[in-house]
């Protein structure tokens, strides 16, 4: 029996792209994703944006998100109507499903946000950044302007790293930050290896002693595997490594 949620077109439409798409089939998947992010289906607009930026499409990114946004929020009111059609839907749920399509919507806007910084129109990145992270804390939108921020002072970046963002958190941006390196060209490629970069100029032994340290060992770390090899398990085992000989360093 099909979930009625997920029995809508457009979202059948995008999870066979989006499936289709990390099973390798790009050329396969990316045409339906396209399909359903221009029908408003936020996730799929989310996922097309983020794959224009990392296949270096800046132009394409801009456009999708100018074409995309109005139809998004027409799509979550018109998905808000249907859901609310399902009778043994609970309003509490109903809810938190229209909650995580608003969110895509700072998602989608962090990701187009930088291909408005690699178009040099940093004002207006800086500005998409501040509005997802205040509309629902979108973590990228924090985690990103900081690199570009703070770029000339890597001890300032590990800092507020490390103030900001729970250990977890910063292990998981730094090592997606890394993934999503390796996977893209162009623009993104040279900002986000760059912006590891900048982690990896932390003097440690000034930081030794505060919790920056953690953070800044870790990432220069990730950072380093990454470089060297770019494999995915020794990268992770070097991260969790650390963690574990951390203990509770954060409590």
């Amino acid at each position: 029996m099909n979930d009625p949620v997920l029995d809508q077109p457009d979202i059948a439409v995008y999870n066979r792209g989006y499936e289709m798409y990390l099973g390798g089939s790009k050329a396969k998947g990316l045409p339906l994703i396209t399909q359903a992010a221009y029908a408003g289906q936020p996730h799929a607009i989310s996922t097309l944006i983020w794959v224009n930026v990392l296949d270096n499409q800046i132009k394409e990114a801009l456009a999708n998100y100018d074409k995309c946004t109005k139809p998004a929020h027409a799509w979550i009111e018109s998905e808000s109507r249907r859901l609310a059609t399902i009778r043994q839907l609970p309003a509490a749920h109903r809810s938190q499903i229209i909650d995580s399509y608003k969110y895509q919507i700072s998602n989608f806007k962090s990701n187009a946000a930088l291909a408005f910084l690699a178009d040099n129109q940093e004002a207006t990145a800086l500005k998409m950044w501040a509005e997802a992270a205040k509309d629902h804390g979108h973590i990228e939108s924090r985690f990103y302007p900081i690199f570009h921020q703070k770029k000339n002072d890597p001890a300032a970046v590990m800092t507020h790293l490390s103030q900001n963002f729970h250990p977890e958190e910063l292990k998981s941006l730094i090592t997606d930050l890394a993934e999503a390196s390796k996977d893209s060209t162009g623009w993104f490629r040279d900002w986000s290896t760059q912006s590891l970069g900048v982690l990896r100029k932390v003097d440690l032994k000034t930081m030794a002693g505060t919790a920056a340290f953690a953070g800044a060992w870790m990432a220069s770390r990730a950072y380093n595997n990454y470089i060297q090899d770019q494999n995915e398990e020794n990268m992770e085992q070097a991260v969790d490594g650390f963690f574990n000989w951390l203990g509770d360093f954060f409590g």
